[in-house]
């Protein structure tokens, strides 16, 4: 199995060697994520989302709201709040509802700050590789996000599939479908890696819903915890919830589905945690994902010859790997910040207002989510009460 730092594992009992292009785009991804989500605000204050509009409409120069969505792979609703904040911060010109989005004065000396920083972290992101190992990689990923968009656009509308066609992994995709770069061709920021490769995961992330789902009855989640369950035994609760990098409640919510579907056999270890293994059930549906990873995979790299595609999934283990090291950095320099100043410092204020309007629509995602645990714990004591 290949580790994400370019490594080789020895393979232990249960463990499946996969080299799938969307497994090592979720590593990758995550950790460059996780540090970006402790370098920018320890100097600039707004929400993901936010900063990625900021940053797609500044090297696009303008864009419509459909625009954003095929650019960045993100469901409409994400996209309209974070329009929303950025016109409560008075951080874009819009002259109509429908209209084509700039962002202003405002918008521009905070886009100036957010280019700072994402330069320098694709400088860390991209070390000990080379210009041309870099424009081949980034050739690549530009052709591999023109299929997984079109593939996606394809199975979007194909809504109900006939079990005739269950065999037909994909449809095929259009020509020419349309698909908003994240980058300019020619633009001075074409090499910034990480917008690209979020945009690769998000196309093939939600092709995979559509995929998992209709051929066996899974979501791409619900394959993730198979998988990391499989691949990491033994486990418990607490370790999935770290290697899925996912809220604590959702992770315990799709091991209980799970586990009530005959997937997924829980030993307790004590109140404070249990053990997670496969039923033979979960191993042959682990199984038949991996096997349908693996044709799509095929499908992606369909114009490649081997070596081309050994070379791209080498690029993500030494970027991986890069990934990995900054995330440690940001890490040291926050446990730095908070020695100096303390953990009463506040943020920079740079963009106060455009993040209010989504920590209320994250604060009601919370809300939902603890009435949600509250009623399943008064399932679960109703249920002991019943079985004394």
């Amino acid at each position: 199995m290949v580790l994400e730092d370019g490594g080789v594992s020895r393979p232990r009992a249960g463990e499946k060697r996969r080299n799938l292009l969307y497994a090592h785009l979720i590593s990758l991804v995550v950790l460059a994520n996780e540090s970006g989500a402790i370098a920018y605000p320890r100097r600039l204050h707004m929400p993901d989302i936010v900063r990625q509009l900021i940053f797609t409409l500044g090297v696009h120069g303008s864009a419509t709201s459909s625009d954003l969505v095929a650019a960045s792979g993100r469901e409409k609703a994400q996209i309209s709040r974070g329009i929303k904040a950025l016109s409560e911060g008075r951080l874009i010109d819009r002259p109509t509802t429908r209209g084509a989005i700039t962002l202003n004065a405002a918008g521009e000396r905070v886009l100036d700050d957010v280019l700072r920083i994402a330069r320098e972290r694709n400088v860390a992101l991209c070390e000990g590789i080379s210009d041309a190992e870099l424009d081949r990689f980034m050739a690549m990923t530009s052709a591999l996000i023109d299929r997984a968009s079109a593939i996606f656009i394809a199975d979007e509308k194909v809504s109900s599939v006939d079990l005739a066609d269950r065999s037909m992994l994909h449809h095929p995709p259009a020509a020419g479908a349309p698909v908003m770069k994240p980058m300019p061709e020619g633009s001075a920021l074409q090499h910034f890696v990480l917008p690209w490769l979020q945009s690769l995961m998000t196309y093939l992330r939600r092709s995979g819903d559509n995929l998992f789902l209709r051929e066996v009855g899974m979501s791409i989640f619900e394959w993730r915890v198979l998988s990391q369950i499989e691949e990491n035994q033994p486990v418990n609760l607490s370790q999935l919830i770290a290697l899925l990098t996912r809220d604590k409640s959702q992770v315990a919510r799709m091991v209980k589905k799970l586990t009530m579907a005959g997937q997924i056999e829980r030993v307790d270890e004590g109140r404070a945690n249990v053990s997670l293994t496969l039923t033979e059930a979960g191993r042959a549906s682990y199984e038949r994902i991996c096997t349908i990873g693996e044709q799509r995979d095929s499908f992606m790299f369909a114009d490649y010859a081997p070596e081309e595609r050994a070379f791209y999934i080498a690029m993500m283990a030494r970027l991986t790997g890069n990934a990995r090291l900054m995330l440690e950095r940001e890490k040291a320099a926050q446990a730095d910040d908070l020695r100096r100043d303390g953990p009463g410092c506040a943020p920079s204020p740079a963009v106060a207002q455009p993040d209010v309007a989504l920590l209320q629509a994250e604060n009601a995602r919370l809300r939902k989510e603890l009435t949600e645990a509250l009623r399943e714990n008064a399932e679960l004591r109703g249920s002991r009460e019943e079985s004394k």
